[in-house]
Order: structure tokens, then C-alpha cells, then sequence
């Protein structure tokens, strides 16, 4: 049985904020990534907080049963896509049990992230 109430108020539970407005953050901020973030290493993983928070909404067994979870695993599933093909192949980072957004960095970033990609972890990645 649907309850689209127990559900927005489930996500926010989760993530603070309504489901809409939290699938459009994470595009969002992929659209960012994709014209070349020109923050640091720190704002960068600051920001990615919005993918942590979509996690716990994707993986929780009550949202999980309801049907309007469809609808998120639908828009996320596309962000993720377009956000994925605009990270290195290989984990930078490699620590272990890091989800794929946290291991892998941006293939071309603003000169700040690429400079702090570079001295953190040794990795060259392309700077606008």
C-alpha cells in the first residue's frame, strides 16, 4: 500500500530534506562537476555530502518497499550515470569501503581541486 506522506517524511528522516529538492541537489551538483569545479579538495568532499545523504535514502528497507521510491532510484540512476563518466576509471582515493563518488575524483577539475588531488593523493588529474 502507498503513503506518500510516510515516504517524503521517511526521506526526510534520512537526508533533511524532501525527496524532490534532494535528487535536483545531486544533479545539481553533478552539473557543477561537469563544468569544472573550482574549489578545493575540502569543498569538494563537503559537497559530495549530498550523495552520502542520497545513499541513505537508496538503501533504506523502508523506502526501499514503497512505490515511490521508483521515481528517486529513477533520478538518481541518471545523475549517477552522467556523474560517473566525469570520474577518473581508477580510485584516487583508496581507502577501503569508500563508495565509488568518494573514491574517484573529477577527471578534469578547476586548478584548485586538481592542485589538492595532486598533493593529497599523487594523482595528476586534468586543471581548467
Amino acid at each position: 500500500m502507498s503513503d506518500p506522506k510516510r515516504f517524503v517524511d521517511r526521506v526526510r528522516e534520512l537526508a533533511g530534506d524532501s525527496p524532490g529538492r534532494l535528487a535536483a541537489e545531486w544533479r545539481e551538483f553533478a552539473e557543477i562537476v561537469e563544468d569544472g569545479y573550482t574549489v578545493g579538495i575540502d569543498e569538494y568532499e563537503h559537497d559530495l555530502r549530498v550523495r552520502d545523504r542520497v545513499e541513505r535514502v537508496l538503501t533504506d528497507p523502508e523506502l526501499g518497499g514503497m512505490e515511490e521510491s521508483a521515481w528517486v532510484r529513477a533520478e538518481v540512476a541518471e545523475t549517477d550515470t552522467r556523474f560517473r563518466a566525469l570520474l577518473t576509471d581508477e580510485p584516487v582515493n583508496r581507502t577501503p569501503g569508500l563508495p565509488w563518488w568518494r573514491s574517484r575524483y573529477p577527471k578534469r577539475a578547476g586548478a584548485d581541486l586538481a592542485r589538492d588531488v595532486e598533493a593529497v593523493y599523487g594523482v595528476r588529474i586534468e586543471a581548467d
